[in-house]
């Protein structure tokens, strides 16, 4: 007679790839990320409020870095995250990608028509996007003991 021995998930964080239509998902029901650039080799992060606009992530960006970095069509990230501190779990989504001050006068205007809250007002900044190259996420959830 053979018997089974139980299994047992052992109790602690268990990390999760997200799936692409996760991470889009996840893009599209937020308002708050953070941009990484690169100024002078070194690397810099702005929290922006952005929309995602189809294949793109989309914000507003007055004088300074973030729009010096766009000019260039710089390589870019982008992150957005969640965390619920009582059940220790969360979730992140990180995109890369090429920034692009948005200049053509039929795209500005679709981008003064999305649903936008930027911090720059729109009229004093210009509209940057970055074009998702690159696309990952992932979840941590806390496993309990159960038998499986």
């Amino acid at each position: 007679m053979t018997q089974l021995a139980d299994s047992h998930v052992a109790p602690g964080p268990v990390l999760e790839e997200l799936t692409v239509s996760d991470c889009l998902r996840l893009l599209g029901d937020n308002r708050l990320g953070r941009v990484a650039v690169s100024l002078r080799a070194l690397p810099h992060i702005f929290p922006v409020n952005y929309v995602l606009d189809g294949t793109g992530v989309v914000f507003v960006s007055g004088r300074g870095t973030k729009l010096a970095a766009a000019s260039r069509n710089a390589v870019v990230a982008f992150e957005i995250d969640g965390t619920d501190n009582m059940s220790h779990t969360g979730w992140s989504v990180e995109v890369t990608g090429t920034s692009e001050i948005v200049t053509d006068p039929i795209e500005v205007e679709h981008c003064r028509r999305l649903a936008l809250s930027a911090w720059a007002r729109p009229e004093d900044g210009c509209f940057v996007r970055i074009q998702i190259v690159g696309l990952t996420g992932r979840r941590v959830t806390y496993a309990t003991s159960e038998a499986i």
